[in-house]
């Protein structure tokens, strides 16, 4: 999805669900959350305002709205989880339908090419779940791209890391509170309250991308390019390292250049190029003792057991990847015509013994990329 502005058929959706009230062990693998009720709002976006700021609804116009409790089929009986959160009862769900139909009719009246906007990124993957659970055939494309409206708010306005609760960006925004939180249609319309405050450049630059089916092949592997990063998806793989032993994946591409890495020569030629001088061009060079401990470091080798002439051979060094958590990998490196370059793998399961790859490059300060370096060769 690019960030063309146009007449966007929006649909604010929320889902409630059950889970297996006899505990994990006694849940189905395939369908560990069963939906019990679907809130939605549908929005089209009109001519946009280009005076209209975040904290005033101008561009976005409710057009229907779609509300109904789902007779449950798999777990009858509510988790008590379930029955804290939401505020449903057993009597609820009397003469409700069931999933099928209402999913046809919802589907249907989603309408063409829907762009879905959920609160957190939880909802289309298990609507997806669901859909394969009763053998509905999946109407959605892949890449499956949808707008993470917590996620969004959180670029735009906070931190970009923070993930704070729908309530409190409501509190925090002084939206009127005229309907309980955890209620699927409640929860809908107070995401719409706040999808409405986002400028529609912004909402569309910064969508996700559901990760319920990924890659396949390597033909089905895809590219995302952000304001301030590009990702990549790679297909599945058999065994938890296999990603890390695949070039494509361990090569970092400058998001600016589009030139391709897959040795550490750019990289160290700067850094001895750096620690030979504290002043270059006029710029006082930060990290200087670091920086000569890389340097330090390179010349000596990666002491990993390797001789020393094999070690000082440039063009065979890969680039280097340190662990950053169980299932991340990070590195840096210099690209000459626009700086460094921060990479990041995250290895995500996605089946028995399946494993598949994002990776994510983006531009980075020296600073923050001798961080990166000397905790990769232990300075």
């Amino acid at each position: 999805m690019g960030c063309k502005i146009g007449s966007m058929n929006y649909i604010v959706l929320d889902l409630e669900w059950n889970q297996c009230p006899y505990g994990k062990q006694f849940e189905i693998k395939q369908l560990p959350f069963e939906i019990i009720e679907i809130g939605a709002i549908r929005l089209t976006s009109a001519a946009p305002d280009p005076s209209h700021l975040p904290a005033e609804p101008s561009y976005l116009r409710v057009e229907d709205t779609f509300r109904e409790i789902i007779a449950p089929q798999v777990y009858k009986k509510l988790h008590h989880r379930t029955q804290q959160v939401v505020h449903l009862t057993d009597e609820d769900f009397r003469g409700r339908r069931r999933f099928v139909p209402v999913i046809r009719d919802f589907l249907k009246w989603c309408g063409p090419d829907p762009v879905f906007c959920i609160w957190g990124s939880s909802d289309l993957t298990e609507l997806q779940r669901n859909l394969a659970w009763y053998g509905v055939p999946s109407p959605f494309p892949f890449p499956l791209f949808y707008c993470n409206v917590q996620k969004i708010y959180s670029i735009l306005y906070e931190d970009r890391k923070s993930r704070r609760s729908l309530s409190d960006i409501v509190d925090a925004l002084r939206i009127p509170v005229t309907m309980d939180f955890h209620d699927a249609f409640a929860d809908a319309y107070y995401t719409a309250q706040i999808l409405c405050r986002i400028p529609e450049q912004d909402l569309l630059c910064n969508t996700s991308v559901d990760y319920y089916r990924v890659p396949s092949s390597r033909e089905e592997e895809y590219k995302i390019s952000y304001p301030t990063y590009d990702k990549y998806v790679f297909r599945s793989m058999d065994g938890r390292m296999s990603p890390l032993h695949d070039k494509e994946i361990t090569s970092v591409i400058c998001p600016v250049c589009g030139k391709t890495f897959r040795t550490r020569n750019d990289t160290e030629k700067y850094i001895c190029k750096r620690a030979k001088a504290p002043v270059l061009r006029g710029e006082v060079i930060t990290g200087i003792e670091t920086l000569k401990k890389l340097t330090d470091v390179i010349r000596k080798g990666d002491n990993t057991g390797k001789s020393r002439k094999t070690q000082i051979r440039g063009p065979q060094k890969k680039i280097r990847w340190r662990s950053s958590g169980s299932k991340n990998y990070i590195t840096a490196v210099y690209c000459p015509e626009d700086g460094w370059v921060k990479g990041k793998i995250r290895v995500r399961p996605c089946g028995t013994d399946q494993f598949f790859t994002v990776k994510t490059h983006r531009i980075i300060s020296e600073e923050e990329a001798l961080g990166i370096l000397s905790k990769m060769y232990e300075v």
